[in-house]
């Protein structure tokens, strides 16, 4: 009879993600879609803290990456929010200088 050699162990599992650095991420896409600096501002925060406490663990913790990505991510959805926001500020501005015609809008906006 022939014996065979015994399996080896299976490889060691990765570190599980820092939790922080799964809110930061959240934040960071929230912010770039929808929620502007409500959220991109904690992305910022969130992303930072994260890459620090996964630093300190020792390698017990993972997702340094997605910590770095989301502090990025961040970062654009903050400069969007402001780019969009002087836009916005400087359309209203406008349009109350030179004074509103609502009649010309709605005439604009109806089918022909």
């Amino acid at each position: 009879m022939t014996q065979t050699a015994p399996l080896p162990p299976p490889p060691p599992l990765p570190p599980r993600s820092h939790p922080l650095a799964t809110w930061a991420m959240v934040c960071a896409i929230a912010g770039l879609f929808c929620c502007g600096f409500f959220t991109a501002i904690p992305a910022i925060l969130l992303a930072g803290m994260a890459k620090k406490k996964i630093r300190e663990s020792g390698g017990a913790y993972g997702g340094e990456n997605m910590a770095v990505i989301s502090g990025v991510l961040g970062w654009v959805g903050l400069i969007l929010s402001i780019f969009f926001t002087i836009l916005t500020i400087l359309s209203l501005w406008y349009m109350f200088r030179n004074g509103i015609d609502v009649e010309s809008i709605q005439r604009n906006m109806m089918p022909h």
